[in-house]
């Protein structure tokens, strides 16, 4: 396991609200036989296209570490994942981490993050229903 649920939870958001978001992150459209892929990701505010391949790390019991394929052999999870490894160096330095700051590296607004707690919620409650 990689340890960068952070960034799955915010690309399971982004697939959730904008499913053509993927889209605009992996600019290569379709799997490809090279195993070649071009995927644009925001660093310090500025587009950045990373180049990566479809190697991705597995288990011991052959299972990816993280980001997994879609049930209709989507590949752009791990891609995605993989693309932001590199930005970082390797894949333990993306290991912890915060949604609000994946969500920028993928689409390049910054994010909020919220502590919930019994003493706050009705705030966060307004928060989100202003929004």
């Amino acid at each position: 396991m990689i340890g960068d649920c952070y960034l799955l939870a915010g690309l399971a958001g982004l697939q959730e609200e904008y499913p053509e978001m993927a889209d605009t992150i992996v600019l290569t459209e379709d799997v490809n036989e090279n195993g070649i892929y071009a995927v644009q990701i925001f660093v310090m505010g500025y587009r950045t296209v990373y180049t990566v391949d479809d190697y991705f790390p597995v288990s011991w019991w052959d299972d990816l570490g993280a980001a997994k394929i879609s049930e209709d052999g989507g590949i752009w999870a791990p891609i995605i994942e993989k693309a932001v490894a590199k930005m970082f160096g390797t894949y333990d330095n993306i290991a912890s981490g915060a949604s609000s700051g994946s969500n920028y590296w993928l689409t390049g607004f910054p994010g909020v993050q919220h502590s919930i707690s019994p003493s706050n919620l009705n705030h966060i409650h307004d928060y989100f229903k202003w929004a």
